[in-house]
């Protein structure tokens, strides 16, 4: 019922697989992009991307130029200036992050900008400073040239020349200032300023049916925008009107001042004696004179401890103390001696067979006595050891000696006696000074001087005095005045109504008020504009 299975493969069937491998190679080939191609595509999207940065690269590099400017301004102030034409002071970026002046500066790349080779230069000029501000990054390296000084407009601090009088989107004495910082009419001005980043969407209406009458009579002119629509026709005319003038910057005015200035007056010299005085040191000469030598007798006292002894003072006594010995009886009565102490504790009288007598037997209490010696006082007893005598002032002892000396009263010794020196001061020139001190030359001499506290003149040949004048300096006074007229085109409008019975009505609004879409539909703006938060 069943085909066997082949076991063998034919040449079509060998052609059909090698073929169907191909294809399954091509259609993973196409599935499953190269690396080489990837790489190409990535670096192609890669190039696209950076070209759309470049922009935004450069305004990342400006903003930190101008930066590190504004931050060297605030840092020079007045002591921190150049002095002299000429000087200058630099200030590195380290040195600025240093100081807490600004945060880390980075480029397009993520990297921090050189803190050495980036940097601010202050010069000196005859009547304004020139500061350079260099910035090196790894994408770029640039640098620009400001202008700065104290100018009438600077408002008491050092700023940029010509800075004061520039404004961007600003109103100023009446004047329009648009987003490119040059003068403009009111309308630009709103177009620029006001509406640079607002957007607005347009109304528009369809009517279906109705009826309309025809349009009236035409509005009074005015500079009041009027939007036309399907009801409303507007006609318009431009008519050159003065805008402003033209701001010219000259002498307003003329104030006068008293101002202090120094004259020089030349005068001779006048004429005084100075006395002279030239010191001198004193002469000295020396001789020498042998004297015999002086004698004298010293006492050498050596010292010596007292030396201590205890001593029995002789009040030394013997106690008796009494101890129990037992009991005794005794015929007759029995008395205590120095040794034994009898105390009777008892008698009895009865008869003795032997004698037929009658006898008292005495009991007693024996007490022996028991003698002990109690030691006396002693005394310390001090002494000088032998050979040696107590001091007078009895603070010890000592043994003193006598030794004759021989000792030079004057002068010097040598073993041939005493050898005194003499030296004698007098004065080889001159006299003696006053205070013994010295010697002394005095001489006297006209000498030439500038009285009134004046000076020498230049030529040495007289005095000259700086005197104090004052005289009136004219100042003048710059403002603004106006000066030639500046015209601006001002649109009128003027407009005439009609009135249309409804019928069916839609509105719809457009972010564009050319809507070419809804205008082929039927639609016609309304006037109505509405702001897009």
């Amino acid at each position: 019922m069943y085909d066997d299975r082949r076991e063998t493969f034919s040449i079509k069937d060998i052609f059909l697989q090698l073929l169907f491998i191909i294809l399954l190679v091509f259609i993973l080939i196409w599935l499953f992009p190269t690396k080489g191609y990837l790489e190409r595509k990535l670096d192609g999207i890669e190039s696209g991307i950076d070209e759309k940065l470049k922009p935004l690269y450069t305004r990342l590099f400006t903003d930190n130029v101008l930066t590190m400017k504004d931050a060297a301004k605030s840092y020079f102030t007045t002591p921190r200036l150049p002095a002299e034409v000429g000087d200058k002071v630099k200030l590195t970026l380290k040195e600025m992050y240093e100081k807490g002046l600004l945060l880390e500066l980075v480029d397009s790349n993520n990297n921090s900008c050189d803190p050495i080779k980036s940097y601010v230069e202050l010069t000196k000029m005859e009547d304004e400073y020139q500061m350079k501000v260099n910035l090196s990054c790894s994408d770029k390296e640039a640098y620009i040239i400001e202008y700065m000084g104290c100018y009438d407009y600077c408002q008491g601090k050092l700023c940029t020349k010509e800075e004061a009088k520039i404004y961007t989107c600003k109103v100023v004495d009446g004047k329009y200032w648009g987003k490119y910082s040059t003068i403009v009419d009111k309308d630009t001005y709103e177009k620029q300023c006001n509406q640079q980043q607002k957007k607005y969407e347009y109304e528009y209406v369809l009517r279906v049916g109705g009826k309309c009458t025809n349009f009236g009579k035409w509005s009074e002119w005015t500079t009041n925008k009027i939007e036309s629509n399907d009801n409303t026709k507007v006609d318009t005319k431009t008519e050159k009107v003065v805008d402003h003038y033209e701001q010219e910057y000259k002498v307003v005015d003329t104030k006068y001042k008293d101002q202090e200035y120094y004259e020089d007056v030349n005068y001779g010299y006048s004429t005084k004696t100075i006395k002279k005085t030239a010191t001198y040191d004193y002469t000295t000469k020396t001789t020498n004179t042998v004297l015999s030598f002086a004698t004298k007798t010293y006492k050498t006292v050596a010292s010596y401890d007292y030396i201590y002894e205890t001593v029995d003072n002789g009040d030394g006594k013997v106690v008796t103390t009494w101890e129990a010995a037992g009991t005794t009886t005794s015929k007759t009565p029995l008395s205590s001696t120095a040794t034994v102490r009898y105390t009777e504790t008892g008698r009895e009288t009865k008869l003795e067979c032997a004698g037929c007598e009658t006898v008292t037997i005495y009991t007693y209490l024996v007490e022996k006595a028991k003698n002990t010696t109690v030691p006396g006082t002693t005394s310390t007893v001090k002494k000088c050891p032998a050979g040696t005598t107590e001091k007078a002032d009895k603070t010890g002892c000592e043994i003193v000696t006598e030794k004759v000396e021989n000792y030079c009263a004057q002068g010097t010794a040598t073993d041939g006696g005493c050898v005194v020196t003499n030296t004698e001061k007098y004065c080889a020139v001159g006299k003696e000074n006053a205070t013994k001190t010295g010697c002394e030359v005095v001489t006297y001499e006209k000498q030439n001087y500038c009285a009134l506290n004046g000076t020498d003149n230049a030529t040495k040949t007289g005095c000259v005095l700086k005197v104090k004048k004052t005289k009136k300096v004219a100042e003048l006074v710059y403002g603004y005045v106006d000066g030639a007229p500046v015209y601006k085109d001002v649109t009128y409008y003027r407009s005439a109504t009609r009135t249309c019975t409804e019928g069916s009505v839609d509105y719809k609004w457009s972010s564009t008020n050319n809507d070419t879409n809804l205008k082929s539909q039927g639609y016609t703006l309304t006037g109505k504009t509405r702001e897009v938060k």
